[in-house]
């Protein structure tokens, strides 16, 4: 896969959370070591830039704002690239785009990987949602399972409200979606993040922004596109823009001097812009 520009700023968050032990310097080896007896599975060969598997949260009660620019949880790609969102502090406002963080998985995790898969018994499930909780807890989202077999097949299986409320007995493949996201966990525990070099982002338009006088900012239009070039998308038809190479790389600069909260002046009129990095696979204007 190839991008062209980089976030210092993750890298630097990644280097700094991702410490570990002496002692795990063994395990570690160990399994380097034992990679080279792992047979990778058949839908981790081929084209290195398609995905296998990626989980998603669908749903909740949120601002617009926050669902047009969620990341996926992860995704894995068949070169063995694993990406997902990169740790930045918690504080409000945060940056327009939030970084992802790379990570290049072993053919032994891949291996345990295809485990956790078939153990959820993804490969011949269509479509299937466990939605046990949705009478008993209310905003919640659905976290959304979806495999993409060696033939390119799409399998889907997802649980509303996972790990809220499982005081009754709880399906066995919905366990197993649990235990799949704590083991892509424990793989970002490993050093050796990288920060993601982006190629393309998607810009939503917000015409009527509330203003919060405490944190907000004006600052002059960014872009040298105009509101007037976005184009209704999406569930919620707010205007969406793809920008890719240069133009990305130019919105990133200006979006780096502001916030969540910034709004934009175009001619006397104010705009919430929200951005967010497009995956490799990913057409433009999610959702």
């Amino acid at each position: 896969m190839t991008h062209k520009l980089t976030f210092v700023a993750a890298l630097a968050l990644v280097a700094a959370a991702c410490g570990a032990a002496d002692d795990d310097v063994g395990d570690r080896t160990s399994t380097t070591q034992a990679t080279t007896t792992t047979t990778l599975p058949d839908v981790f060969t081929g084209d290195p830039g398609r995905l296998v598997l990626q989980i998603t949260d669908e749903g909740g009660f949120a601002p617009i704002e926050l669902i047009v620019n969620r990341l996926p949880r992860f995704g894995v790609y068949a070169d063995g690239t694993l990406l997902v969102p990169a740790p930045v502090p918690a504080i409000y406002p945060g940056p327009i785009v939030m970084p992802l963080q790379s990570v290049s998985l072993s053919d032994a995790d891949l291996a345990s990987l295809m485990e956790a898969i078939e153990a959820i018994g993804l490969s011949s499930i269509d479509r299937e949602i466990d939605d046990r909780l949705r009478s008993r807890v209310a905003d919640a989202t659905t976290v959304i399972a979806t495999y993409f077999d060696v033939d390119g097949a799409e399998h889907v299986y997802g649980a509303y409200a996972l790990g809220l409320a499982d005081d009754e007995p709880v399906p066995d493949s919905t366990t197993k979606l649990g235990e799949l996201i704590e083991l892509v966990d424990g793989f970002l525990a490993n050093p050796g993040g990288a920060g993601f070099e982006v190629d393309r982002i998607q810009v939503w338009i917000n015409e009527n922004p509330v203003v919060d006088p405490d944190f907000t900012q004006t600052l002059a239009w960014p872009l040298d596109i105009v509101p007037g070039d976005f184009e209704p998308e999406g569930d919620f038809q707010l205007g969406c823009h793809v920008l890719a190479g240069d133009a990305a790389q130019q919105a990133i600069a200006a979006f780096n001097a502001a916030d969540q909260a910034t709004v934009w002046d175009f001619d006397g009129t104010e705009y919430q812009l929200i951005a967010r990095v497009l995956l490799p696979h990913e057409p433009g204007c999610i959702p």
